[in-house]
C-alpha cells in the first residue's frame, strides 16, 4: 500500500504537523505501508529529497495564490498532476484541510475520471480565515476524516455539517527510557514555551505572566524556542517590562535537545489563543514528568488534564496563567504529584506505536471498503 500525504510544511521544519507526519512515516514504512510527501517549498529546500526513507516533494504553493500569479498556479496544477501520476497512491492523506495545497489539489482530482480514497486529518480548530469553501469540499468528500481531538473533530463537523465516517486518533510521541519517573522540582525555575512565534501561539502571554511573577518575588527564568515572525515583538515586549534578563530566545533545537530542556525545566507553558487542535510539545513535556500549564481552548484540556497533570486556565486571561504557575511552583508537593501523574498518563494515552497502527488500520479499512467506511469506533 502506499501512501500520499499533504502537509503544510515538512522536515527539516519542525513544527508539531511536520513532527508527527514524519514519525508516521518512519512508522508506516516500517510497517510496509509506503509513505510519500507532498509539501510547501520555503527557502531554498529543495523541490525533491528523500529523508528518512520517505520522499518529499516541494511545490511553491502558498505564493502564487498570495499573488494571485496565475501563470505560476497552472504550472503547480500541472507538477501535482505529474507527481499524482508517478507515485500511484492506494490513498491520499490530507493533513489539513486548510493548507494551501488543497486548492491545487481539489482542481487536480476535478479533471480526473477517479482518485484514490482520501483521509483527512484534521490537526487544528478551524478558524474564520481557514473556513474557505475548498476546504468545505473536501472534508465532505473525504472517504474518513480523522482529528487529532474531540475537539478539532467537532470544529470540522460543525463546519461542514458532515455525516460521514469519522473518528479521532490522538498524536503519539516517542517515549524515551532515560528519563526518570521521580523528579525534584529544581531551586531555580524554568518556564518553557516551545513553538512558532506568532499571535496565536500566545508567548506575549507566557512573558506577560512572567513579568508578574516576577514583580512578586518568584525566581525564574522564562526560555522561548522557535522561530516566527513575532520573534522581535516578542523580545520588545520583554525588554519594554524590565525583564529582558529573565527572558531567553533560543532559535529551533534537535529534538533530543528540546526533550532535555523539558525535562530540566518546571513547567511547560502552552497559553495559545486559537486553532490548537492536540499540543504534541505539552504531550512531550508530560512525557518526561514537566506539567503543563494551557489555555482552555481546542484540543489543549484534553492534552492535559486539570489538576492531574497540569492546569488549564482562561484563554488570554495573564493573571490566570501567573496564579497557576506561582500555585504550582510555591508547593513542592504539588508539583511532584502533577509530575509523576503527567509521566504515567503519557505512556497510556500518547503511545507512538498505538497512534500509528490505528492509522494503518484505518488506511486498510478504507481500501478493502473501495474507499466507504461504514463504521469505525473513536480511540
Amino acid at each position: 500500500m502506499k501512501i500520499l500525504a499533504f502537509t503544510p510544511l515538512y522536515l527539516p521544519v519542525t513544527g508539531g504537523i511536520e513532527m508527527i507526519v514524519a514519525d508516521l512515516s518512519s512508522g508506516l514504512n516500517a510497517r510496509g505501508i509506503e509513505t510519500a510527501v507532498v509539501t510547501d517549498k520555503v527557502g531554498d529546500l529543495p523541490e525533491f529529497e528523500t529523508i528518512n526513507g520517505t520522499r518529499v516533494h516541494r511545490l511553491n504553493f502558498a505564493r502564487p495564490m498570495q499573488d494571485s500569479d496565475l501563470r505560476s498556479t497552472l504550472l503547480n496544477i500541472q507538477a501535482l498532476s505529474r507527481i499524482l501520476d508517478e507515485e500511484r497512491p492506494d490513498i491520499l492523506h490530507v493533513h489539513s484541510a486548510s493548507q494551501a495545497a488543497i486548492f491545487y489539489l481539489d482542481r487536480v482530482l476535478s479533471k480526473r475520471l477517479s482518485r484514490p480514497p482520501i483521509v483527512v486529518t484534521q490537526h487544528g480548530c478551524l478558524e474564520s480565515p481557514d473556513k474557505a469553501e475548498v476546504t468545505r469540499r473536501m472534508i465532505l468528500d473525504a472517504d474518513l476524516l480523522t482529528a487529532v481531538s474531540q475537539a478539532a473533530l467537532e470544529s470540522a463537523v460543525a463546519f461542514t455539517g458532515r455525516t460521514s465516517p469519522s473518528l479521532v486518533i490522538r498524536n503519539g510521541i516517542t517515549i524515551h527510557s532515560e528519563f526518570p519517573r521521580a523528579r525534584t522540582i529544581p531551586e531555580r525555575h524554568r518556564l518553557l514555551c516551545v513553538g512558532r512565534m506568532q499571535r496565536e501561539k500566545g508567548f506575549d502571554i507566557a512573558i506577560d505572566a512572567m513579568a508578574n511573577i516576577i514583580e512578586r518575588g518568584v525566581r525564574a527564568e522564562l526560555v522561548l524556542v522557535g522561530y516566527g515572525e513575532d520573534r522581535s515583538k516578542l523580545e520588545e515586549r520583554s525588554r519594554d517590562l524590565g525583564i529582558s534578563q529573565h527572558v531567553i530566545f533560543l532559535h529551533p533545537l534537535e529534538r533530543s535537545r528540546v526533550r532535555q530542556l523539558m525535562a530540566e525545566s518546571s513547567i511547560l507553558l502552552a497559553p495559545s489563543r486559537t486553532r490548537e487542535g492536540f499540543s504534541l510539545v505539552a504531550a512531550e513535556a508530560a512525557s518526561v514528568g514537566t506539567p503543563c500549564i494551557v489555555s482552555d481552548i481546542g484540543g489543549l484540556p484534553e492534552t492535559v488534564e486539570h489538576e492531574v497533570t497540569g492546569l488549564v486556565v482562561p484563554n488570554e486571561n495573564v493573571e490566570a496563567f501567573a496564579h497557576s504557575i506561582r500555585l504550582t511552583l510555591s508547593d513542592p508537593s504539588f508539583w511532584f504529584r502533577l509530575s509523576m501523574q503527567s509521566y504515567d498518563r503519557s505512556r497510556e494515552r500518547f503511545d507512538l506505536a498505538r497512534c500509528i497502527e490505528s492509522y494503518a488500520s484505518a488506511y486498510r479499512k478504507v481500501v478493502a471498503n473501495g474507499g466507504a467506511i461504514a463504521k469505525m469506533e473513536c480511540r
